[in-house]
């Protein structure tokens, strides 16, 4: 926000967060309280949803470079809370994900004439997953309370 030049730029994820009109200089200014608006905007706002499974977003990115689960996980952990996954979040994360590529990749497949590419059905399926993963992170406590 502070590299905005215009306090006039429209931008609702903004203004949701408590924006300040900038028109003092003083902190009481800006609103600190969380409300409805915002715990919505996260849950279920468009631009969240839209960045999350971005085409050139961390997700695709990753998965376009090749990285594998682990490395995968790992970096969205960083991205998201400044850490790496504790023992107990790697194990339930990629255990829950592989479950997730797994049943979707058995589940009875829509009737088409081509033949699906597993390797890419695999990478679609796990890109849905990271994306899912990621949402879950940024919707998280401790991502909320540190950011």
């Amino acid at each position: 926000a502070i590299q905005l030049p215009d306090t006039h730029v429209k931008s609702d994820f903004m203004d949701t967060l408590g924006r300040p009109p900038r028109v003092i200089t003083c902190e009481c200014e800006r609103s600190q309280e969380p409300n409805m608006a915002q715990a919505l905007m996260f849950i279920n706002g468009e631009l969240l949803n839209r960045k999350v499974g971005a085409e050139g977003g961390i997700v695709d990115r990753l998965i376009k470079q090749g990285k594998s689960d682990e490395e995968t996980l790992d970096e969205l952990y960083w991205t998201t809370f400044g850490r790496a996954p504790n023992s107990v979040e790697r194990e339930t994360n990629l255990k829950l994900l592989r479950k997730a590529v797994a049943q979707a990749l058995t589940a009875p497949a829509v009737t088409t004439q081509a033949k699906p590419d597993p390797k890419a059905n695999t990478d679609a399926l796990r890109r849905r997953g990271f994306e899912d993963m990621l949402w879950v992170l940024v919707n998280s406590k401790e991502f909320l309370f540190n950011h």
